[in-house]
C-alpha cells in the first residue's frame, strides 16, 4: 500500500512485548545515518516539526533532535499500549521498561565505549529469558537501523 512496514499493522490486534536492544547501537553509525538524511533534504513539514522542538528545547543540534524523535517514533508505534516495551541501554549497563525511553543519551554509544573486549551481545533467546518473556520481539541493532532508515524516509 505503500505504508511503512512498521506502521502498516492495526492496533486493534493483540501483540507480543517487543524489547529494544539498543546496547550495541554506535552513535556514529546513528548520526551518519541522520546527517545524510539532513543532506538531501528533510520536508518542509518534518521541519516545521523540528523547528518547533528546536525552539523549546536549548542546546541539542539538529541531528541530535531527529534521533530524540526516532526514538519517540519507536515507542508510539509499538504496537501493544497496554504493555510497556523494554528498553536496553548503553552495553546492558541499564534498562527501562518505559512507553517512551527515559535517558536519550544511553541510547547509543559513543565511540569510546565500544572496545572489542567489553562490547557484549546477548542472543534474543537470552534476552527473553532474563526479562521472563519468551513470547516476546527483540528488536536489535540491524533491526533498529532498518526501522531508522524507514524512519529518515518518512521525514
Amino acid at each position: 500500500s505503500g505504508e511503512a512496514a512498521f506502521l502498516n499493522v492495526s492496533k486493534t490486534s493483540s501483540y507480543k512485548p517487543i524489547i529494544f536492544d539498543c546496547s550495541s547501537l554506535e552513535e556514529k553509525e546513528v548520526n551518519g545515518r541522520v546527517v545524510m538524511r539532513m543532506e538531501s533534504g528533510i520536508k518542509s513539514e518534518s521541519m516545521a516539526v523540528f523547528d518547533k522542538i528546536m525552539a523549546r528545547l536549548i542546546g541539542p543540534k539538529l541531528d541530535r533532535q531527529i534521533e530524540r524523535v526516532f526514538f519517540y517514533w519507536l515507542a508510539a508505534h509499538h504496537m501493544d499500549e497496554a504493555v510497556s516495551p523494554i528498553w536496553l541501554e548503553r552495553q546492558y549497563q541499564n534498562y527501562s521498561e518505559a512507553a517512551q525511553p527515559v535517558r536519550f543519551e544511553l541510547l547509543t554509544n559513543a565511540n569510546e565505549d565500544i572496545s572489542s573486549k567489553a562490547h557484549l551481545n546477548f542472543s534474543p533467546e537470552r534476552i527473553k529469558d532474563y526479562f521472563n518473556r519468551p513470547s516476546a520481539v527483540v528488536l536489535q541493532k540491524d533491526d533498529l537501523l532498518l526501522l531508522l532508515d524507514e524512519f529518515l524516509s518518512l521525514i
